[in-house]
């Protein structure tokens, strides 16, 4: 596993999210404590971009 990954998953702060769409599965959203900031970072699938799926998500 990438450096990144475990410290992100391994972070006791992290928070995920499955964004779903028309009910499947569109992505995911994440939030994590680091050097004294909350980061977040997001994926969406291809088929699901320009349909306002991430905008959705994140209210």
């Amino acid at each position: 596993m990438p450096a990144w990954a475990k410290n992100i998953i391994g972070n006791p702060s992290t928070v995920t999210q499955t964004i779903l769409f028309d009910g499947e599965v569109a992505g995911y959203i994440g939030s994590w404590l680091q050097d004294g900031g909350r980061l977040v970072g997001y994926w969406l699938g291809k088929e699901h971009w320009g349909k306002g799926v991430a905008t959705l998500a994140g209210e």
